[in-house]
Formats: C-alpha cells, structure tokens, sequence
C-alpha cells in the first residue's frame, strides 16, 4: 500500500516537472518569438503555435482592448466555428461577452458549456456566437494594467481544455502581454519614423521649392535695386551736378548769397544721395548680395579723407575729431570703399550723440588667431546708450538714444551698415557704453582678406611693404618720394598729406622705379644716396622711358650736389633738412594736361551729358556727346577721342557691349575709358570693368576738380602702357 502511494506521489512529481519544463520551454520560445518576429501578426501567430503545442488550441484568438475608446481590437483570430479569421476587427466593448466578463473579473477563467449556460440564466453573461465545449481566458496584464485577453475554445468534447491548460496560460499570459506590448510600440514607432521620414521628404521638396522661390525673388530684388539705383541716382546726380556748377558760377561774380543757398541744395542732395546708398546697401545685406572688391592701400589715406569730409559735420555740435595713427605705415588689402563707410558711420554716429566735445579716433593693429586684424575705435563723451537698447542698436533704423536732438538727425542706419560690413571683411564690430559718459565703436578687420590664417609671414611681409594703392580721390596730385630714409618718409608724407597731396613711397631705388611705371605720379621726390641703386641711375632710368621723363624731378638729398644735379639736367633741387615752404612753391609749378584735349562723353540722360560737358568746357576741353553704345561707336570712327566718359545702362547698345566692341578693334582698344554710372555693380561687373576700363565712378560722388584729375591720371596710364607695350620696358 505503501510503495502504491509512493508510486503515485512520484508520478505526481514527474508531472509537475513536466508541466513546469513545459512552461519554462512557452516561455523561452515566447521570448525568443517576440526577438525574431518582424511584425506584430507574426507574432501572434508564433505564441499561437506554441501555445497549440502544450494544449489543445485550434480556436485562439488575442483581443487587444482600448480604455480610452471603450473598444476591442482583435488583431489576431482564428475559430473554426464561427470565421475563418476576423483580422484587426474592431467592435464596441460587450461587458457581458465572454472577453469582456474576462476582462471586468481581471483573473484567468475556465468555463464549460454548462458553466456558460448557467451564468447566462443568471445574466452574468452574453455569449457571443456559439457556445463552445470548454471557454479559456486569461487576462494579459502589464502591473496592474490590463491590456487584454488571451482566449483559448474548445467545440470538441475529445478536446476538453483542463485546470493544467489554465495554469499554462495564466502563466505565460504576463509574458504574452509584456511581448505585445513592445512589440506593439516597435511598430508605433516603425510607423511614425516612417511618417517622419515620409514628412521629412515632403518638407525637404516644400523647403527646396520655397529656397527656389526665395532665390528667384532675390534675384529679382537684387535687379530690381541695381535698376532703381540707377533710376534714382541719375536725377540726383543732376541735382548735385548743376549745384555744383551753379556754385562756381556764383562765386566767380561774388554772389554770396547764391553761393550759400546752393550750398544748402547741394548739401540736401548729398544727404538725400548717402541715405538712398545706405537703403540700398542695407536691402543688398539682406539678400546677401554684398561683394568685395579688394584693392592695397594705406589706411591713412582714408582716414584723412573721412575727417575732412567730416569736420563740418562734427562743428555742428561744436564736437573735434582727433586722429591716432600707428607710428608704422599699415597697409591693408581690403575693401576700401566699405571701410571709408564704417569709419563715416561710426564718427557721424559719435558727432550726432556728442556735443562741445572730442570724438577720439585711434587706429591699430591687433594680432588675434595667428591673424592681424585692423582695428578702428571711435571714442565719444556724449549721451551714451541705455543698458536696455544695447542689443537693439545694430538693427536698422534703430536710434541708440530716442532724446530730442533738432541739430542731427539720423537714419538709424549708419551702425547696421557697419556691422555688416565688418564682419563681411573677415571681423566684427564690439561696442562699450555708458549713460551719461560715452560709447566707444571698435570695429575689427582683416588686415588682408585674402590672408590664410597659418601663413603669417605672408600677413607680416604684406604690412611692412611699401603700398601699392590708390591716394587721395580729392588730392592736388600724385607725388611719389624715393628716398631709404624711412623717418624722412614718414615726415614728407604727413607733411604733404596735411597740404591735399596723394603720396606714395618707396625706400630703395628698384622699388621707386616699380612704382613709377605703375602710378604715373605727376611729382617725383627723389634722394640721391640710397644703398641699392643710387638717386643718379634712378633718375637716368626715369629720363628714358619717354612718358616717365616727362615728369618733374626733384632731388632732394644731404650734401653738396646742386651742381652736379644741374648737370644731370635736374631743374629743381632742395637740400636736407627740407624747406617745406620752398617745397610746396615747387609743386605749385607743376600741372597735369591732356594733348587733343577731345572727350566722348556717352550717356542716354541728357541732363548727366550737360553736366559733365559744362565741368570739361571749363578746364578747356573738346566735349562730344552720344545718347549710347551705337552712336558713341560711329563716332569713335569719324573722331578718336583721347579720352571717353561712358554710362553702362543705356538703350540700342548699353556700357558692356560698346567695351566689348572698342577693345575687339586693335585701333580703338588702346583710348582709356572711364565709366561713370549709378548702376550698383555686381562682383562679375567689377571683374569685366576692371579688365577694361581705366576708372569706374558713381554717379553724384565727384566734383568737376575730381573729374578732371581723375581724367587726367587715366590717360597718363593708358599712354604708358601703350609705351610699355612697344618696348616691354
């Protein structure tokens, strides 16, 4: 009896071990199936199919149920008896079903036919469809949270579902619902990185079109401001241009009082000229139209020019401007129009904030990553800019400080300009300021834009050499010194500077005579001792280059050597230490003329050609005229101009095309051509304009004496290329 009972207690054993490896072994294939299942249908196929190996499982459905919605998904269903299938069905959830009764108790349940008969009688439930044999469910919970039901029928009464099969799914039923679930989100967020994906295409096309639109009305924009440049300009070009002539003609007969009222016209178009430039510039800085047109120069010469342009501004609110250079000459290979304009705002900025003060301008240089930087500060002792307006400053037509100022007004411009400008030139614009005490502006630029950042003995060599740029626009004449003496070159240049003159320098021999052939100067200063080549081989060498020996020189040096001068020709001579009054008497005898003195002025408005016909007449000048490309041809070839003035926009033939046409004929492409036009150029435009013509002029941005140097200083060049081109000197 004994061994009877031990018997059954070890089969008891042995069953227990076998339904709890069978359950390890659901559970493990359930995991790995939720692994390797690339879908959610695949997945829940595979827990079917396991599921069918450990009971009897041929009716298995799993339904999926939406608290939020009240609903039943059945993502999965198969029953022999009732369908086939009822993939992702989705239906109102019934309480009183069968999978709602399961769900509302929250437990795993197993029912018999009778059992569902006679909870029916009692209304604890509804059976949907055909009553099976057996009815298993069990809840698929993650925590507390129920997610579902896992439903196993029976319509065979061979196939009877067990308490065992109730324990199997009960236990695999967590892990079942904890596999769904992730599953569930993998494909959720499948969906929506596809989504995401789909969106991203289609925002990338709607960003691609918008970026061809915007570029399109860029485009448009841009045109549109080089033709309204145009438009504009011209009208206040004749504005500017007959004031200027009227001014002149007032003057010479002593009508005071004219001269003072055209001057205020004068004024008013200038203003009217800088505030259109400015408006324009600032729509360019937002279409990032903006281009650089780089050229050597020296920073002095600008700053000079600003603050004699600026002077009369500044004693309106009886302010002083002071200037600081550096003891070394810098010479910077940049944008030099730009940087006259961010100097101009920035001071116009101080005088218009500052009254019965000093606006300090200091120039240096700075050594920042292995770069040199240009540094232009502008210091004010005037009202100051708020705390709270300080990052609002640089937006356009933004005022630093909003108090009444009735002697100066602004057009919340000047400081926009410049930042933009700055950091177009390779820098930035940093400002300090303090209510009621002062700003200070500091603007810094590459000193050569073209400089690579690791190569700064190239930066190194670029500021120490003499410059090769362009002086004073407004300057008496050009005058080159030669001389090794770099302190006599530094006090020759600010003396002469100070009197109107362009000066340029050289500090041996071989470099004077480099920048001879290239400036044309219209005075050379020459030294006779030098270490390389002395003053007397320069000199020989000038007198035989037939344009350069036409040009004066002077030879100043230390010793006895008048004599000696005189016999090597030389007409004028001074000895060192100079007399700058004799000096200036000697450069007084000295002007530039033309030969033919026969000028084709090209231009379709008639009031520019009247213009630049009454400045020529006077300085005795043969003025012919044609209203574009075409005519201006047919009269090149009846009568070669030494000279030619020529507008670009023009109807029948514009500036391009008659370039084009004159520098194909080898007869006509050696007459210097200076273009005069209110057309903001492209970077492409300087390029062609600067293989091709000899000057380029804005319209409204010259005076009859700056037009006549100008002119003067471009047919001296062409003749000298024409020379060096015979000979190859």
């Amino acid at each position: 009896m004994k061994n009877k009972k031990n018997t059954e207690n070890i089969k008891d054993i042995r069953k227990r071990l076998k339904r709890s490896e069978l359950v390890q072994s659901s559970l493990f294939k359930i995991a790995e199936a939720a692994h390797t299942a690339n879908n959610l249908h695949e997945l829940y196929s595979s827990i079917h199919n396991i599921i069918s190996k450990s009971m009897y499982a041929e009716n298995f459905y799993i339904a999926i149920f939406d608290k939020e919605k009240e609903k039943l998904y059945f993502p999965y269903y198969v029953d022999k008896q009732d369908a086939e299938s009822l993939d992702a069905a989705e239906v109102k959830l019934e309480k009183k079903s069968m999978t709602g009764h399961c769900l509302e108790l929250g437990v795993p349940l197993l029912y018999s036919k009778k059992d569902i008969l006679d909870l029916k009688k009692l209304g604890e439930v509804n059976p949907v469809g055909t009553i099976s044999e057996t009815w298993l469910g069990s809840p698929l919970k993650i925590g507390d949270n129920i997610i579902g039901v896992v439903v196993v029928q029976s319509y065979d009464k061979n196939h009877l579902l067990t308490v065992e099969d109730r324990e199997l799914l009960n236990f695999v039923s967590e892990l079942v619902a904890m596999v769904i679930e992730k599953k569930r989100l993998e494909a959720e967020q499948l969906e929506y990185q596809s989504n995401l994906e789909k969106k991203i295409r289609e925002r990338t096309k709607e960003l691609f079109f918008a970026k061809e639109k915007a570029e399109s009305a860029a485009q448009a924009k841009s045109e549109f401001l080089a033709n309204m440049s145009h438009e504009l300009r011209t009208p206040l070009n004749a504005i500017i241009g007959f004031c200027e002539i009227l001014k002149e003609d007032a003057t010479e007969i002593e009508q005071n009082g004219m001269v003072d009222d055209l001057g205020k016209i004068h004024k008013s178009g200038k203003d009217l000229l800088a505030l259109i430039n400015d408006i324009l510039d600032l729509s360019k800085i937002e279409v990032k139209k903006l281009d650089i047109n780089v050229t050597q120069f020296k920073i002095d010469d600008i700053v000079y020019s600003v603050k004699e342009t600026l002077e009369p501004y500044a004693r309106i609110n009886n302010n002083k401007i002071d200037v600081q250079l550096p003891k070394m000459e810098l010479s910077i290979r940049s944008d030099e129009l730009k940087i006259r304009q961010i100097l101009f705002n920035l001071i116009t900025n101080a005088c218009k904030n500052s009254e019965d003060s000093v606006i300090n301008l200091i120039i240096s240089q700075e050594r920042m990553d292995k770069s040199h930087f240009l540094v232009l500060k502008v210091k004010d002792y005037g009202i100051g800019v708020p705390k709270e307006k300080m990052k609002a400053i640089f937006e356009p037509f933004t005022q630093g400080n909003e108090a009444d100022n009735s002697k100066i007004k602004g057009t919340g411009l000047g400081l926009t300009i410049s930042k933009a400008y700055s950091e177009l030139l390779g820098g930035y614009i940093h400002v300090e300021s303090q209510e009621g005490k002062g700003s200070t502006f500091t603007s810094y630029i590459l000193q050569d834009v073209y400089a690579k950042k690791d190569n700064q003995k190239t930066i190194d060599e670029a500021v120490e050499t003499p410059i090769e740029g362009n002086g004073h626009p407004e300057g008496q004449g050009r005058i080159l010194v030669i001389d090794d003496d770099k302190v006599f070159l530094d006090l020759v240049n600010r003396k002469l500077t100070k009197d109107g003159y362009s000066v340029y320098t050289a500090n041996n021999g071989e470099k004077g005579l480099l920048k001879a052939k290239k400036l044309i100067p219209d005075i050379i200063i020459l030294d006779i001792i030098m270490p390389d080549i002395d003053g007397w081989t320069v000199y020989q060498n000038l007198k035989r280059i037939p344009l350069l020996s036409k040009i004066p020189v002077i030879i100043v040096t230390i010793g006895d050597y008048e004599k000696m001068a005189k016999d090597f020709g030389v007409v004028d001579f001074l000895a060192k230490p100079i007399n700058w009054k004799m000096l200036n008497k000697l450069l007084g005898k000295y002007k530039v003329h033309g030969k033919s003195k026969h000028i084709l002025v090209v231009d379709d408005d008639s009031t520019t050609r009247i213009i630049l016909k009454k400045m020529l007449l006077k300085d005795g000048w043969e003025v012919d005229e044609a209203s574009n490309g075409e005519e201006a041809f047919e009269k090149v070839q009846i009568n070669k101009p030494e000279l030619i003035l020529l507008d670009l926009l023009m109807p029948v033939m514009d500036g391009f095309e008659f370039l084009k046409l004159m520098k194909a004929n080898e007869k006509y492409d050696n007459v210097p051509v200076i273009v005069i036009t209110s057309k903001d150029l492209t970077a492409d435009d300087y390029s062609f304009l600067t293989a091709n013509v000899d000057k380029v002029i804005q319209k409204g941005d010259y005076t009859r004496k700056q037009i006549v140097d100008k002119i003067d200083s471009a047919i001296k060049e062409s003749n000298l290329k024409m020379y060096l081109k015979g000979t190859n000197v």
